[in-house]
């Protein structure tokens, strides 16, 4: 038989030589109640008993473990609770509260500590609450600030958009809106097309995604005339693969040094330059 206090091998005794429980005639009853269970698992009677610690209880006269009887099938190796389950331990609780509210569980293991001097448990706690608000405080004031950041941008671009809309000097309001695209690199808006792969006709370009709009373009290189073309598509007429331009804006050249021409894009058209296009300047009109 064993001590159901310590879980000692105590024999026929009536005290237990280890921690020293009188061992009375109920728990005698409760030793061969649980000598004749089985495993719930495999039905296996290769059943040992231990004794596991739930805590302590503290009063004015000391302190007062307590225990629950834990059976061990030796065969299956399954482990249960013969006189009911064990009230579960909170584990995800404390889990949340070091997360998001750290100094909480801190405080609560603090407080039951008896052995530390009460200055510096509630100091420990003090500082923790304190560092715990300063970084909430911190982490507010800084989603302010970006948020506040983004209204500024926002109210920005929607003063670009109406004054580059003015039906007047449309022209030099429309800086805003400016970039330069060349045939040879993606740039901002480019993505890269391979058409009529693995024939004589193959042909790499990129096809540029500027916004919608009406532009003003400019050839901004040293010399030569540049070919601004939009397309809405490439299509396959069964044989190739050829550039779609319905509902599209008509080529337009635009020779170095000569004036603005404009070209309208629509949107999910996609703008094409001449292979010998350079430095060519798009600037948004409307």
């Amino acid at each position: 038989m064993k001590c159901q206090a310590c879980g000692a091998e105590i024999g026929n005794n009536t005290v237990c030589e280890f921690c020293g429980t009188q061992i009375s005639a109920e728990m005698k009853k409760e030793q061969e109640r649980l000598n004749k269970q089985v495993c719930p698992k495999c039905s296996s009677s290769n059943v040992v008993y231990g004794r596991e610690n739930q805590g302590e209880i503290r009063n004015k006269n000391g302190k007062r473990v307590l225990h629950q009887t834990v059976a061990l099938c030796k065969d299956c190796g399954n482990t249960w609770y013969p006189n009911g389950k064990a009230k579960p331990k909170q584990t995800w609780l404390w889990v949340l509260g070091w997360i998001f509210i750290f100094p909480l569980p801190l405080t609560l293991i603090l407080l039951k500590k008896k052995d530390l001097k009460a200055a510096i448990k509630y100091s420990i706690i003090a500082i923790a609450w304190v560092l715990y608000l300063v970084i909430v405080i911190s982490g507010n004031s800084s989603n302010r600030t970006t948020k506040s950041n983004k209204t500024d941008s926002t109210a920005q671009s929607v003063s670009v958009q109406d004054n580059g809309n003015t039906a007047d000097d449309s022209l030099n309001n429309a800086e805003l809106f400016k970039f330069m695209i060349s045939f040879d690199e993606a740039g901002e808006y480019g993505k890269k097309w391979t058409i009529n792969k693995y024939t004589e006709s193959e042909y790499t370009f990129y096809a540029f995604y500027i916004p919608a709009g009406t532009y003003s373009v400019v050839n901004k290189s040293n010399s030569g005339t540049a070919q601004v073309s939009v397309y809405s598509n490439v299509k396959f007429d069964g044989h190739w693969e050829q550039f779609i331009d319905e509902d599209c804006s008509k080529p337009i050249l635009v020779t170095a040094n000569e004036e603005a021409k404009t070209i309208l894009v629509k949107e999910g058209q996609f703008v094409k330059l001449s292979d010998d296009s350079i430095n060519i300047e798009f600037t948004l009109i409307n």
